[in-house]
């Protein structure tokens, strides 16, 4: 193990840049912006009391704090003192935020005055003895007669910090951020993330895209969601200004790119399609992009090409990365002139892995698969994460090793992928969203697309009637339109598509389509409607 240094930390690219461009914005946050060397004495205000209290085994600090200059001051604070952070999310369940405390093993809280509301009520609820850090608070709530089990250190302000953040050094291994999955069952599954794995993430999309100081990144993900990662950190490792969306802007942001001259945008896929759904997504509407990145979700090539047109100076780039990969992991840069021919069931291609990194492609017999066959995507490297947080059972079932590389670790994404003989990797699915029908293994993936096609809706989807665990007694869609008259001719154009065992028995048209919290279709809650 190679001994701790500053550069290791993943918030060492931001006081680089405080050192470069100490005058320039870091941060647009609720119609208030903030310069790198502002920034830089917030982090340094919170780093004071952070230093201060005793960071219990494990050595994460969680944070509490909402789209304010306390949540990324916070953050700042946390990495800088050599500790990793776990966010909490105040929209949450308050029992789901509590398991997260709870399991992550911290004992220190920052919270932002923002989410006292959440913060309220999750004290009600918390039996073990915890050191909170109530920034922008004061006295008069007098928490520590109504808790005495709990220790409250109030910072009314962090706007007048007298001492900029110094950077801790810090092993390779050492934590930088534990995230919890977001399932919709049993305790949460958490992910715990390596400066290395981090570092390599941002160091990779640095030298490949020509960020600079001059540029404004869009912040619509939360902290929840590793996509913030690179929001914030590839951001501030160029000298960018992070712009924060507020939350009426995080689903249609037309006006937030518009209005805060982004130039490089990352979103889920279904933001675009909600703007396009809205009718917004025209050409010439994004002229300020100079790049836009898509994960989370298949990005379907009407959308791609739609997007292209609208922010007609933006170079594409579909990206592809569980959370257990360090946010993304494979890249494909989109081309007007050759691109919509290569995409599968309309889903663009994956690409390749990015520097540092590799993929293979494995049968159910555990053997790789050759070129052209299908075959779950197993992901190594610098940015691939070990093991799931104090869950062998889980980690045993996921984390995987292989005779022929040693003791390299593999991830089992749970996506199906085929390599076509261009070295691209092309995205198939889930291996979860495949379902038996009548004794044919279907992809749910394939018949969202034809129902887009015949809706001329992207919100579109497939949703198995299950008689067990995969396996299905048929297909319903669900359609975001007020259409409903259009349920025959959408139902004749899936009979003219699909085999008969794949057509949709029923359509159902709603309003608006259920996305969970980072944005993506929410399939367990159309699931659960059924």
């Amino acid at each position: 193990m190679k001994a701790g240094s500053v550069a290791n930390n993943l918030s060492s690219g931001f006081t680089r840049s405080v050192d470069r461009y100490p005058g320039c914005y870091a941060l647009d946050v609720n119609d208030e912006a903030f310069t790198y060397r502002q920034l830089s004495l917030m982090a340094g205000e919170l780093q004071k009391v952070i230093k201060s209290v005793e960071i219990k085994p494990g050595r994460l600090v969680g944070l509490l704090a909402y789209r304010s200059y306390q949540a990324y001051a916070g953050v700042l604070g946390i990495l800088g003192s050599g500790f990793g952070y776990v966010p909490l999310h105040p929209e949450f369940p308050v029992e789901r935020n509590l398991s997260v405390v709870k399991l992550s093993l911290t004992n220190v809280l920052i919270v932002g005055k923002e989410c006292q509301s959440a913060f309220n009520s999750l004290l009600e609820k918390m039996d073990k003895e915890m050191v909170f850090i109530l920034a922008g608070f004061d006295e008069t709530d007098d928490y520590a007669a109504r808790y005495p089990l709990h220790e409250f250190i109030i910072i009314e302000s962090i706007l007048e910090g007298a001492h900029s953040l110094v950077i801790d050094p810090v092993k390779e291994d050492d934590l930088v951020y534990l995230l919890f999955t977001s399932g919709s069952t049993g305790e949460p599954k958490g992910v715990p993330v390596m400066h290395i794995n981090a570092r390599s993430f941002v160091e990779f999309q640095s030298k490949r895209y020509d960020f600079n100081e001059r540029d404004r990144f869009s912040q619509l993900h939360d902290m929840t969601f590793d996509n913030s990662i690179q929001d914030i950190f590839v951001a501030w490792e160029n000298g960018a200004c992070v712009c924060v969306a507020k939350n009426k802007d995080k689903l249609l942001p037309v006006s937030f790119i518009q209005k805060k001259k982004i130039t490089v945008w990352f979103s889920v896929p279904s933001v675009a399609a909600i703007i396009d759904k809205y009718g917004r997504l025209v050409p010439n509407t994004f002229p300020s992009l100079r790049y836009s990145f898509f994960a989370g979700e298949a990005l379907y090539s009407n959308i791609a090409v739609k997007w292209q047109e609208a922010a007609n100076n933006t170079k594409l780039i579909n990206t592809y990365g569980p959370t257990e990969t360090t946010v993304t992991i494979t890249y494909y840069d989109w081309d007007s002139q050759i691109s919509p021919e290569k995409c599968v069931d309309g889903v663009v291609p994956l690409g390749q892995v990015y520097e540092g990194n590799f993929v293979r492609l494995i049968g159910p017999d555990g053997r790789t698969v050759a070129v052209n066959e299908h075959g779950e995507m197993c992901l190594s490297g610098l940015q691939v994460t070990r093991e799931y947080w104090k869950n062998s059972e889980q980690t045993r079932k996921q984390y995987v090793k292989f005779p022929d590389t040693g003791d390299a670790i593999w991830y089992k994404s749970g996506d199906l992928a085929r390599l076509g003989e261009d070295g691209l990797l092309y995205y198939l699915g889930r291996i979860d969203n495949q379902v038996q029908i009548q004794g044919n293994r279907v992809e749910l993936g394939a018949i969202d697309q034809v129902l887009k096609e015949a809706s001329g809706v992207q919100l579109a989807v497939s949703i198995p009637l299950l008689i067990s665990p995969g396996n299905a007694e048929n297909i319903i869609a669900f359609i975001c339109s007020r259409d409903k008259a259009n349920e025959g001719n959408i139902l004749n154009y899936c009979r003219s598509k699909l085999p008969k065992y794949m057509v949709p028995s029923k359509v159902h048209f709603i309003d608006e389509m259920p996305l969970n919290v980072n944005g993506k279709i929410d399939r367990i809650q159309l699931q659960k409607l059924l």
